[in-house]
């Protein structure tokens, strides 16, 4: 099987969660040959780089994230050109089947359909119901002046999500959630694929008292996405001053790729400490006792829950930063809606570290029995095994 993926941004080396679900394919052993396509440059030396990885040239020197249409806010604008790179690029490299990263690749998968290649969408996320949490997230002066444009957009984007879903021959959804939620859209969800476990290796961290005495909390992820965003916000303005109250002097850790300006605007003010642009996130890992979640939007299944778990660090989270994982509170994390409560229970644990240490020696047992990369390999190669008789029957 010819493999072909298109994503935004370069995933190697993987520090986002987005990076870490797109680079699962590129290793899948049933695979003859791999090709990546993305819209940005490697962030590394591309000689450093397993994969045949390729650019569309149309996007050289641009953000494409920045790319988004203004009526469509969840589907990226491509010019002309781009149709025509993507066509060299298909007829160079032949492949059996393409993936897409999401809904984003609208215009790209309408362009496959045409010329008949079998095409996944892999959807990392129910796009509609983010832009319909970024709306509600907005002070209500901004709902006001964008009410009938929003009720456009959300109309427009809903029915995205429909019609790409049913488009491609297959759609694959990371949670139950999503797959309900796409479902009562009336779109289409052929396959579950949850998350993996970013890096097996951390399943060798040592768990041990000690580490879960130190207070400062460790939050990692997309710095620019607006969830995570106005998560470091919460953690900055809120919890450092609730834990300064009970004696506890903290600059909890931030780090993660392309840092907004609000997230570099606390790190000056002394509020976190940021780590921008990481190669690697496992040495954080591997020395924090504890992550805090404050996410109150999004969609789709936390990579970065799952890779802190797999590290034998402790969650403290609220519903929405781990729905869909199937965690149970006090068993393989602790809930918390409030920074308040956040800042009660991390105290608490500090306080108690075996209690912690048996927190984090559940969790990695649930990501083990749930997201281990033998378990997805088997639902990925069960999932892929129908263009491999498709082909065999041409």
């Amino acid at each position: 099987m010819r493999l072909m993926q298109f994503f935004v941004d370069c995933p190697w080396p993987p520090i986002s969660g987005a990076d870490i679900r797109n680079t699962l394919l590129s290793c899948h052993k049933g695979i003859s040959a791999y090709c990546g396509v993305g819209l940005t440059q490697p962030r590394q030396a591309t000689s450093k780089i397993s994969v045949d990885y390729h650019t569309l040239p149309c996007f050289s020197g641009t953000n494409p994230w920045r790319n988004y249409r203004s009526e469509l806010p969840i589907c990226l604008r491509f010019p002309q050109r781009a149709a025509y790179e993507v066509d060299e690029l298909l007829d160079a490299f032949q492949p059996t089947v393409v993936v897409l990263e999401g809904v984003a690749w609208g215009d790209i998968l309408r362009q496959l359909k045409d010329r008949r290649v079998p095409t996944v969408l892999d959807m990392h996320n129910v796009e509609s119901r983010i832009y319909q949490e970024r709306i509600k997230s907005r002070t209500w002066f901004k709902r006001v002046l964008a009410n009938s444009f929003g009720r456009r957009c959300l109309a427009a984007v809903k029915e995205a999500d429909r019609e790409l879903s049913r488009m491609a021959d297959q759609t694959w959804v990371c949670s139950s959630m999503d797959e309900s939620e796409l479902r009562a859209l009336g779109g289409a969800s052929h396959h579950l694929i949850p998350n993996p476990i970013p890096d097996e290796k951390l399943l060798a961290t040592s768990i041990y008292e000690d580490r879960y005495r130190n207070p400062v909390p460790l939050f990692i992820g997309h710095l620019s996405y607006f969830p995570n965003v106005a998560a470091v916000a919460e953690i900055g303005h809120g919890l450092v001053p609730a834990l300064a109250q009970k004696e506890v002097k903290v600059r909890p850790i931030v780090a993660g790729r392309a840092p907004s300006r609000t997230i570099r605007n606390l790190a000056s003010m002394g509020l976190i400490h940021l780590e921008a642009d990481p190669v690697s996130c496992a040495k954080l890992l591997t020395q924090s006792g504890y992550s805090l979640l404050p996410i109150r939007h999004g969609s789709g299944t936390r990579i970065k829950v799952l890779e802190a778990l797999a590290a034998g660090v402790v969650v403290i989270a609220t519903h929405k930063a781990v729905e869909g994982l199937g965690l149970i509170d006090g068993i393989h994390y602790c809930h918390a809606e409030t920074i308040t409560e956040m800042c009660e229970i991390l105290c608490e644990l500090v306080a108690s570290p075996n209690r912690a240490l048996k927190l984090a020696e559940r969790g990695r047992l649930f990501v083990v029995e749930h997201h281990s990369h033998a378990a997805l390999q088997q639902k990925i190669a069960n999932a892929l095994q129908r263009f491999r008789t498709d082909t065999s029957t041409e």
